[in-house]
């Protein structure tokens, strides 16, 4: 059912929602709380995480994780300069930095 609902089945499909329903959506759900929330945990509860990490232990071995960490301990990341900011931006960072840099907007 949920395959033959999706995309241009969907009958809200391209419809945005009007203004007048997203205030009425945002008033019924104005001063709602999750109600688990600011709940502490019973000893029941954690008793059962406790079991459940037990019987299903990491799959790396203590050797394995402290092998790996000796390997990356100390290497430096390759970084890029942002002429905007002026800052060094790490690589896999700066696709999402270099265009959206908000000290940009001050310079242009």
């Amino acid at each position: 059912m949920s395959l033959l609902k999706t995309g241009p089945n969907n009958g809200m499909f391209g419809k945005g929602c009007t203004e007048e329903r997203a205030r009425k959506i945002g008033l019924a759900n104005k001063g709602k709380i999750p109600a688990n929330k600011g709940v502490p945990m019973s000893e029941e509860q954690k008793d059962k995480i406790r079991a459940t990490k037990a019987a299903n232990p990491t799959k790396r071995s203590p050797e394995a994780i402290a092998k790996t960490v000796a390997k990356q301990r100390g290497q430096k990341r390759e970084k890029l300069y942002c002429p905007h900011c002026k800052k060094d931006i790490a690589v896999g960072w700066y696709d999402r930095h270099g265009d959206n840099c908000k000290s940009k907007k001050g310079t242009t």
